[in-house]
């Protein structure tokens, strides 16, 4: 069993990782319940007695060996077990000393036709890929499973006008940037390229945060219920403010790729979270 610690909560470095990991469990609880001189096996391997007859001695006489009866023959009881499971707490701490994923990502995307080889990427391409700072739009997701959530008329028309403002304003964040990396010399600066980078990011997240309060009126207990839990995520303003600045150190949510796809640690699908417009026709 594994439990991980929130960063956030402890005010701890986002690149800090807490986690605490019990070996045996169910042994834990044994010991806590029962005590050292009760033990009732939990969380213990079943290893019956497998001896039947034990050898005793030689009559000579009669030319056979004598045998004696083991009466704990297929006993599992754990006071006669010799291999016990034990019980184990291990305390983890993991810090993240390299660069995030974003950086190494953009870095690789900016010295292909600079410094490596291959054609340099195009303003309109910069903007495509990293047009919303690499975090899905769960307002257009929402809209896209309209039917499921059972979506009301008046919710889709909000959800629909909110989403046209959000994609209007990750715009107007993210086009001087594509035009100030698509406009970089070979030799560029590295640090000021990634520092252009994280304040658009920063500033896409924010949007989204003062967005979040808002979404959550507009759905009902039900329909928020019904949402995927990578969108549920992003609709969760403790884990936008762990990615804001970028992923390091987030080992245990989805890993965010340029463009807004993300892949879950756990079960689930990929999502491409971009912002493009949704036109709803009513009757």
């Amino acid at each position: 069993m594994s439990i991980s610690f929130n960063p956030l909560k402890f005010r701890m470095p986002q690149r800090a990782t807490l986690s605490l990991q019990v070996g045996n469990p169910l042994g834990a609880a044994d010991l806590l319940l029962h005590g050292n001189n009760n033990l009732r096996g939990w969380g213990q391997f079943s290893f019956p007695d497998p001896t039947l007859l034990a050898v005793r001695g030689f009559d000579p006489q009669t030319q056979r060996y004598k045998y004696d009866v083991n009466q704990r023959f297929g006993s599992t009881q754990p006071a006669l077990t010799a291999v016990r499971a034990p019980v184990t707490v291990t305390a983890m701490m993991r810090f993240d000393l390299g660069p995030t994923r974003e950086r190494q990502a953009l870095t690789q995307q900016l010295d292909r036709g600079r410094t490596l080889k291959g054609t340099k990427t195009p303003e309109p391409m910069i903007k495509a890929i990293y047009g919303n700072g690499g975090i899905p739009n769960p307002l257009s997701t929402i809209l896209r499973q309209a039917d499921t959530l059972e979506l009301t008329g008046p919710q889709a028309d909000s959800i629909a006008t909110m989403n046209r403002r959000y994609v209007i304003s990750l715009d107007s964040i993210w086009s001087p940037v594509a035009r100030y990396l698509a406009a970089l010399p070979d030799k560029y600066n590295k640090d000021e390229a990634y520092a252009r980078y994280q304040r658009a990011r920063e500033a896409s997240v924010d949007m989204l945060i003062r967005l979040v309060p808002q979404i959550k009126r507009l759905l009902t207990p039900e329909q928020r219920r019904k949402l995927p839990a990578f969108v549920a995520s992003y609709l969760d303003t403790r884990y936008l403010a762990s990615i804001r600045s970028g992923t390091a150190g987030a080992g245990n949510g989805p890993m965010m790729f340029p463009g807004g796809f993300n892949v879950p640690v756990g079960p689930g699908m990929r999502d491409a979270g971009g912002g493009g417009q949704v036109i709803i026709i009513r009757n």
